[in-house]
This record gives C-alpha cells, structure tokens and sequence, in this order.
C-alpha cells in the first residue's frame, strides 16, 4: 500500500423543510405538489416538536393545508 492514499468526498446539498407546532394536540399536514399529482398528508406531535417533511425538490412548488383532529 502506498504512503499516500486518494481520499474521496462527495457533498449533497439539498432544502430542509421542518415544521414546529405549538399546538397542545397533532395537527394534520395535506402536502399537495400539483405538478407531480402527489398528496400526502402528514401528522405532526404538537407540542413543540419539530418534524421534518418530505418533499420533492427542484423546480416545483407545494401548497400546504392544516387540518384538526
């Protein structure tokens, strides 16, 4: 084996979306990216806590909707 050795790194960038309620019970997320025909809907802890989402990135854009339990 050689003295030196080639060292490799490879670095991805890409957008974090989190979202925090405060609410004291879970809140529902409907995530809607028209352009793919994608809906999710997602259920936050509330509370404070954070929760990262899930999305596509690119050039695309997505319309959030809350819903209460």
């Amino acid at each position: 084996m050689s003295k030196y050795s080639l060292l490799s790194l490879q670095v991805v960038l890409c957008p974090l979306y989190m979202v925090r309620s405060h609410l004291p019970f879970p809140l529902y997320i409907n995530i809607d990216t028209s352009r793919l025909g994608l809906h999710d809907q997602i259920s936050t802890p509330g509370r404070g806590h954070d929760l990262q989402l899930q999305c596509p990135g690119g050039d695309l854009y997505q319309s959030l909707t809350f819903q209460f339990e």
